[in-house]
């Protein structure tokens, strides 16, 4: 008895059922031989993918470390672009230092020459009248006409002798003479020629004191100290009164127009300045003047000589004398810095 595939049992024969046993035997070996064949191919796949796994592992860490190796050699190579760069800026820093400080050196230097422009300019400020006259500074030498030394200043603070007392030149009938004859009658001259006298000498004091030069005087001399002030009379029609101020490194000079009726603004220009003491005259560095703290010209002493022996005003210069101030300012005209001004206004 067997049982049919619709479960039902069926009834063989001897003949059928070995024929029908011999085709099952057949079958379950085929099966078994199948699922052998099946394990050991399971197995073979197995052991094929393990190996698989472990080539890569050691690709993926082979590649990991030539991209380690690439990104190295990529910061190297920064390291050095960077190492040239911050060279260059140091490079650049220095040259940029180097140029900071050649400027610097270029403003000092042009701070330096403003400073003694302004000096200069300060210099030609008049004192009242009133005022104790400051220590001359050293008088230089002068050859043409004559220094206004230190004997008249030191008889003036002695106290015990006075203009006065000189004997004017060429008018023996004036008094005695004394030591200081030669300059105070060459003074006298001078400023009789050209027409003024103490009380001009008076005047010119007291409008440079009202102008606006003496703040850049007086700042000047408080810097550099006492400087040599002189006051010299100009060839022209008009009145007229140079005044000089000068230092070791700076000097400048003022024009004093003492013609009546001027305005305040015109009644005292800025002349000239410059740095080098060369460049001036030798009788616009006649020390006959002081300048106070103040930054005023006194000229106390020149004006009471003058008044003491007033010199006689000529109202015109012989051609002789004209030519002689004349060529003793003509120097001045060439100056760097210089206002506009002709001697025939």
């Amino acid at each position: 008895m067997v049982e049919g595939k619709d479960g039902a049992p069926m009834g063989l024969c001897s003949a059928c059922a070995m024929r029908f046993g011999g085709e099952y035997q057949s079958l379950d070996t085929a099966r078994e031989t199948g699922h052998s064949t099946a394990g050991a191919a399971d197995r073979a796949n197995t052991g094929q993918d393990t190996s698989l796994d472990v080539g890569g592992a050691a690709g993926l860490m082979t590649r990991m470390a030539d991209a380690r190796d690439k990104e190295a050699a990529q910061l190297r190579s920064l390291a050095r672009l960077m190492e040239h760069v911050n060279g260059e800026m140091l490079a650049l820093q220095d040259t940029l230092e180097e140029r900071g400080a050649r400027i610097h050196a270029l403003e000092a230097e042009v701070n330096r020459l403003q400073e003694r422009l302004r000096t200069t300019e300060q210099a030609l400020a008049p004192a009242f009248a009133g005022d104790s006259p400051a220590q001359p500074s050293v008088v230089p030498a002068v050859a043409e006409n004559g220094p206004w030394d230190a004997a008249p200043r030191e008889t003036a603070r002695a106290g015990t002798e006075t203009p006065t007392e000189a004997e004017p030149y060429a008018e023996p009938t004036a008094g005695p003479p004394v030591e200081s004859e030669a300059p105070l009658a060459s003074i006298r001259d001078r400023w009789g020629k050209a027409g003024l006298s103490g009380d001009d000498v008076h005047l010119v004091q007291r409008y440079f004191a009202e102008s606006i030069h003496t703040e850049k005087t007086r700042a000047v001399r408080r810097s550099l100290g006492k400087p040599i002030v002189n006051l010299h009379p100009v060839a022209g029609e008009s009145p007229r009164v140079m005044i000089t101020i000068a230092w070791e490194i700076v000097w400048y000079q003022f024009l004093v127009d003492l013609m009546d009726g001027l305005p305040d603004d015109r009644r005292v220009q800025a002349f000239a300045e410059g740095m080098e003491l060369s460049e001036l005259a030798p009788q616009f560095l006649e020390d006959n003047a002081a300048l106070d703290q103040d930054g005023r010209v006194d000229a106390s002493e020149l004006e009471l000589s003058l008044l003491a022996n007033p010199p006689e005003l000529l109202t015109e210069l012989a051609p002789e004398r004209a030519t002689e101030l004349e060529d003793a300012t003509e120097e001045i005209w060439d100056k760097r810095s210089q206002p506009e001004f002709r001697w025939d206004d």
